[in-house]
């Protein structure tokens, strides 16, 4: 009966998805957030000028996890702005 619930804690853990973050605060000015922002599933890291652009990133990120090598343009595709961690 032990070895039953094992499995089925383990299906429902794998049916909880998630994405993760890094979040590092550098400043706060003009009552926002300044910082940077690694999305740790998509290994890709950017830097966000306020509070709303980090949530933009984020929702980016949920929406396009599954399609993690498929990403729109903007947001996550900008080369630019990107930061590179190894």
């Amino acid at each position: 009966m032990m070895k039953r619930d094992l499995v089925s804690a383990r299906r429902e853990k794998s049916r909880i998805g998630g994405t993760a973050f890094l979040v590092r605060v550098h400043f706060l000015e003009n009552s926002t957030w300044q910082g940077t922002i690694q999305w740790l599933d998509g290994r890709k890291a950017k830097h966000f000028r306020s509070f709303y652009e980090l949530m933009m990133l984020m929702n980016s990120a949920v929406s396009n996890s599954k399609n993690a090598d498929k990403l729109p343009d903007g947001n996550w595709a900008d080369d630019e702005d990107e930061i590179s961690y190894v």
